[in-house]
C-alpha cells in the first residue's frame, strides 16, 4: 500500500519575543453543520492553530498520516514564539491532558475545571482559538467557565473514534477502551486514514486494515533483537543470514534453542501453515541441529521461541489480510487462467516460460544470477531460465523436463498459472496431468531441423496438440522459437512454412468459463507432508467451490475429512474457485490414504463416488491395429491413470456430422468414433462436470 504525501509548508511568523498576540487571519469560518468528517480533517489542518484535546497519542498519528503537520505541547516545550513563527499551519494536541488518569477529577460539571487542567489549557490557548474535544460536557464546561469556543458534534466525534479503533495499531502500547458495538460506528471516521491508501472504507475493510497494522509493528518491534542473535550465526556456524527475511531467522534461531523439537508450540492452523513453510527449508539444515550446543549460553530459549510463535502468527495474519484487502481494493477478483506450455522434447519450453516469468516480476534477479552461475559449473550456461522449473536433479543433469513445474504471474486482468509439461515422449502421463488442468496451451516450435523431427511421426509436437484439443483444451497459442538460429537468421520462408503446418489449430483465445456453481471436484495432482502441517493434497479447482471448514470427500476410496486451510502460491485463500491451483491442508488424514487421480467434493453436495462402468465417446488417434470388446488400455482421466476394459462397443459415428454409421461393431481402427461402454471407473464423466469428461488413450505402445 502506498500513502499519498502531502506537505503544508509553515508560513512564516511575524511574532518577535515575549508572548504573542494571537496571528492574524484565523481561525477561519467553520465547517458546515452537516460536515463530514473529512470536512472536520481540512477545517483543522488549514484552520490555523486549533488544539485538540484527544485523550490519546492516537489523534496526532492519524493526522500526521494525513499530512498534517504536528505540534506536541507539553512533549516538546516550545515556547509561543517558536510556534506562531514556525508551526502555524499546524494542530495543537495537548498531549498534557493525558497526565489525568481519572478525567472525572480534572473536568466534571459538578466542580469544573481543576486548576491544573485550566493552566495547561491557557498556557497553550491564544485569542481566536477553537477547542476540538470528544464529549459534550467537555464543550459545556469549558465554555462557560474559560468562555473558549469549543467543537464537538457528529464529525469530531466520527474522527475520534476512528482514531481510537486504530489506537492499538498506530500507538499499540495503548489499550483500546471502546467496545465492538462503538466500533460499529467508524467507518466515517477512518475514512480519512484509507482514503490516502485509494480504498473504499467499509467496516471489514477496517478491520482488515487495523489487522495488516498491528502485524507490522509486531514484526518490526522484534527485528533488532532477530538480526542480533542472527549474527551467532555467522560467527559459530559460518552462516551468513544478512539477506534473511525475518520469519526464517526466527525458525532458525527456535531450530537452535530446540534442535529435537521437544515443545508443543501450542500455535493455531494459521500460524502452523507458516512454520511449516519456513522449517521446510530451514529444519532440513543439519549443520544448525548438530551445532545447537554451541548455541546454549548465547541464546534464550523462551525468549527464542515465544518471538517464534508470534512473528510467525503476525506473518500468517498479515498475509491473510492482504489478500482479503487486495480483493476488496480491487472490488472484483482477477479471473484465474491456467496455461500450458507443451511442444516436442528441446523446443525450448521450459527457457522460454522461465524468461518470460522472469520478465514479468515473477522470479527475483538474485535467483537467475544463482541459477547462471550453476548452470555455468555443469557447462549448461543456456540452461539458466530452464532451471527455474527444472527443479529436480534428475532434470538438471539431463536438461529435459520431467515432471510438470508450476509458476504464476499477474497481469493487469488476470491472474495466470503456468503448466511446464515435458516433452520427452518417456514422460507423456506427466504431460497428461498437467494438460488435463489447463484453460489454454502454448505450443512451443523448434523452428531449426527440431520442427521436422516434431512432426514426425515419433515426434511430440502434433501428438501433444492432439492430446490438448482431447483433453478439452480448445485454445491454443503457437509459438515460433529458435528463430535466430534459423538460415538465415530470422527467416521469413521458415516462418511461413511453419505457420501453413500448424495453423489449422490455432483459432481464437477466449476468457475460460468457470463452472462455480456447480458441485465442488478438484482432482488431487499430488499429496504432501509438511511439517508442522500435516497432510496437504494439491490440485486445480475444475467446479464449485472449495472454502477452510468445508468436509470432503475423496473418490473413489469415500475418505471423508475436514478442510482446515486452503492456500494457492503460498497465500491463504477464503475460498478456491475453478480454475485455481490450490494445497489444502485436511484433518487426519495420512498421506498414504490418498493418490494422485483421487477426487475431493463437498460431502453434502453431491459428492463424487465409485461407478462400476461409463459410456464414453471414443476417437481412435493413432493405434497400430484394431480395438474390439475386451480391449484393456490404461485410461487418463483429469489426473488419473487406471486400468480399463471396453466392456461393450455401442455404436460407430460419424467423426463430422455425429451420425450413427454401424450398431455393435466388432472392431474400431484408426480414425473412427464410437460410443462405447467401459467399465471400472468414478462417477463425474459426462456434461454435468465437463472437466471429469476429459479421458485419453494414449497409442498403445505407451500404456
Amino acid at each position: 500500500m502506498t500513502r499519498k504525501n502531502k506537505s503544508r509548508r509553515p508560513a512564516a511568523g511575524k511574532h518577535g519575543g515575549g508572548h504573542p498576540a494571537s496571528p492574524p487571519s484565523f481561525p477561519p469560518p467553520p465547517p458546515p453543520e452537516e460536515s463530514s468528517c473529512a470536512d472536520i480533517a481540512n477545517w483543522l489542518g488549514h484552520g490555523g492553530v486549533t488544539l485538540v484535546l484527544f485523550e490519546t497519542p492516537s489523534g496526532f498519528a492519524l493526522l500526521k498520516y494525513n499530512g498534517v503537520n504536528l505540534f506536541r505541547c507539553g512533549a516538546l516545550k516550545d515556547t509561543w514564539v517558536q510556534f506562531t513563527t514556525k508551526r502555524r499551519n499546524s494542530v495543537v494536541c495537548l498531549l498534557d491532558f493525558q497526565i489525568f488518569k481519572d478525567k472525572s477529577v480534572a473536568i466534571n460539571l459538578e466542580t469544573g475545571l481543576s486548576y491544573k487542567l485550566v493552566k495547561m489549557i491557557r498556557s497553550h490557548y491564544s485569542s481566536g482559538q477553537k477547542l476540538a474535544v470528544g464529549n459534550s460536557d467537555y464543550k459545556t464546561i469549558i465554555e462557560a467557565k474559560l468562555k473558549i469556543h469549543c467543537l464537538f458534534d457528529e464529525p469530531v466525534m466520527e474522527l475520534m473514534w476512528g482514531l481510537k479503533h486504530i489506537m492499538k495499531s498506530l500507538v499499540p502500547t495503548e489499550t483500546c477502551e471502546l467496545t465492538t458495538e462503538d466500533r460499529r460506528h467508524m467507518s466515517k471516521g477512518m475514512q480519512l486514514i484509507l482514503s490516502n491508501y485509494g480504498f473504499k472504507v467499509d467496516e471489514d475493510l477496517i478491520t482488515i486494515a487495523t489487522a495488516v497494522y498491528e502485524s507490522d509493528y509486531h514484526v518490526n518491534r522484534f527485528a533488532e533483537f532477530l538480526h542480533r542473535d542472527g549474527e551467532y550465526l555467522k560467527e559459530v556456524s559460518g552462516i551468513d543470514c544478512q539477506n534473511w527475511d525475518l520469519q526464517k531467522l526466527a525458525a532458525a534461531l527456535k531450530l537452535l534453542s530446540y534442535p529435537n523439537d521437544e515443545i508443543e508450540t501450542g500455535t493455531s492452523n494459521e500460524v502452523n501453515n507458516v512454520v511449516g513453510r519456513y522449517e521446510k527449508y530451514i529444519g532440513g539444515s543439519s549443520t544448525l541441529v548438530d551445532q545447537a550446543h554451541k548455541y546454549e549460553r548465547k541464546l534464550h530459549k523462551g525468549t527464542c521461541l515465544n518471538i517464534y510463535k508470534e512473528i510467525l502468527f503476525a506473518h500468517a495474519v498479515r498475509s491473510r489480510a492482504l489478500v482479503s484487502l487486495k480483493a476488496k481494493a480491487m472490488g472484483k477478483k482477477k479471473n484465474h487462467v491456467n496455461i500450458v506450455v507443451i511442444g516436442h522434447v528441446n523446443s525450448g519450453k521450459s527457457t522460454t516460460t522461465g524468461h518470460l516469468i522472469y520478465k514479468l516480476g515473477g522470479i527475483d534477479k538474485r535467483v537467475i544470477e544463482r541459477f547462471e552461475k550453476e548452470a555455468a559449473e555443469m557447462n549448461k550456461r543456456s540452461f539458466k531460465y530452464a532451471w527455474v522449473l527444472d527443479k529436480l536433479k534428475a532434470e538438471r543433469e539431463r536438461g529435459i523436463t520431467i515432471d510438470i513445474a508450476l509458476w504464476k504471474f499477474e497481469t493487469t486482468k488476470y491472474y495466470c498459472t503456468v503448466i511446464d509439461a515435458p516433452g520427452h515422449r518417456d514422460f507423456i502421463k506427466n504431460m497428461i496431468t498437467g494438460t488435463s488442468q489447463a484453460d489454454c496451451a502454448v505450443l512451443i516450435i523448434d523452428s531449426t531441423g527440431g520442427f521436422e523431427a516434431g512432426i514426425s511421426k515419433d515426434g511430440q509436437t502434433h501428438e501433444h496438440a492432439l492430446l490438448a484439443f482431447t483433453l478439452g483444451v480448445k485454445q491454443m497459442i503457437c509459438c515460433c522459437n529458435k528463430m535466430d538460429a534459423t538460415t538465415p537468421k530470422y527467416s521469413k520462408a521458415r516462418y511461413d512454412e511453419i505457420v501453413k503446418e500448424v495453423s489449422s489449430y490455432i483459432k481464437k483465445i477466449t476468457e475460460p468459463k468457470r463452472p462455480s456453481d456447480k458441485p465442488l471436484r478438484l482432482p488431487l495432482q499430488d499429496v504432501y507432508k509438511i511439517g508442522g502441517i500435516g497432510t496437504v493434497p494439491v490440485g486445480r479447482v475444475e467446479t464449485g467451490v472449495i472454502k477452510p471448514g468445508m468436509v470432503v470427500t475423496f473418490g473413489p476410496t469415500g475418505l471423508t475429512t475436514e478442510v482446515k486451510s486452503v492456500e494457492m502460491h503460498d497465500e491463504a485463500l477464503q475460498e478456491a474457485l475453478p480454475g485455481d491451483n490450490v494445497g489444502f491442508n485436511v484433518k487426519n488424514v495420512a498421506v498414504k490414504d490418498l493418490k494422485r487421480g483421487y477426487v475431493a467434493s463437498n460431502s453434502k453436495d453431491d459428492p463424487a463416488k465409485e461407478a462400476a462402468s461409463f459410456t464414453s465417446q471414443v476417437i481412435i488417434m493413432n493405434h497400430p491395429g484394431q480395438i474390439g470388446n475386451g480391449y484393456a488400455p490404461v485410461l487418463d482421466c483429469h489426473t488419473s491413470h487406471i486400468a480399463v476394459k471396453f466392456a461393450e462397443l455401442i455404436t460407430k459415428i460419424d467423426r463430422r456430422s455425429g451420425k450413427e454409421l454401424e450398431k455393435e461393431p466388432k472392431f474400431l481402427k484408426n480414425g473412427d468414433a464410437d460410443g462405447s461402454c467401459w467399465s471400472h471407473q468414478e462417477r463425474g464423466e459426462g456434461p454435468e462436470y465437463p472437466t471429469g469428461a476429459k479421458v485419453t488413450k494414449a497409442a498403445a505402445q505407451k500404456k
